[in-house]
């Protein structure tokens, strides 16, 4: 999906104010956003944040993103990631990628790898990821067929939560997409 910048929160700023569009006031252009919202367990943020905020500073200059991890909500054990940044492209490997998709990718290597033990066997890791309900039909596609479709081609399990899954972090217009398999196949699955 070339020049593709994300499923869970592609945003368009629009110039919608009444001044702008009776022409007595000319605003800038504003670039399109993309968002990413992925869920951090709590014991796991640490090694996100870094002393002092340095591996976040460093993730967010070193991807051009904002980055920022929200306060615990009650009662959840998770806390939500936002990642940002303009639309701009860049290159990775033969595919274009966003800068937030990079930060993204380089957030749940920080959240897999502290969880990460050398003495044993490699365990499947898993990412969940926080969509605007109004999306999930994009991913669903008519009668499940483009999620079926990724689940084969990716070999990741693609899972939408129930709400009774759902930890209280989840919003009522969200849904909570977890992708779980290998290393390769849950990075796979966020491209």
């Amino acid at each position: 999906m070339e020049g593709y910048c994300g499923l869970s929160g592609k945003h368009a700023l629009h110039e919608d104010d009444a001044a702008v569009r009776n022409g007595r006031q000319k605003k800038p252009a504003q670039a399109e956003e993309t968002e990413y919202r992925i869920l951090c367990p709590v014991w796991q943020d640490c090694s996100l944040i870094g002393k002092g905020g340095s591996t976040i500073k460093a993730l967010r200059t070193e991807c051009r993103s904002k980055i920022k991890v929200e306060d615990p909500v009650s009662g959840s054990g998770e806390r939500v990631v936002l990642i940002s940044s303009s639309a701009d492209q860049l290159r990775e490997q033969g595919y274009h990628v966003c800068a937030a998709q990079e930060a993204l990718f380089k957030v749940h290597a920080r959240i897999t790898e502290a969880d990460d033990d050398d003495d044993e066997p490699p365990q499947p890791v898993y990412v969940r990821l926080l969509v605007p309900k109004s999306h999930i039909g994009c991913l669903l596609g008519k009668g499940g067929k483009i999620i079926e479709q990724m689940r084969k081609e990716i070999g990741a399990q693609i899972r939408i939560l129930p709400k009774e899954q759902q930890p209280p972090s989840v919003g009522y217009t969200d849904e909570l997409v977890q992708v779980t398999g290998d290393a390769a196949l849950v990075r796979k699955a966020l491209f």
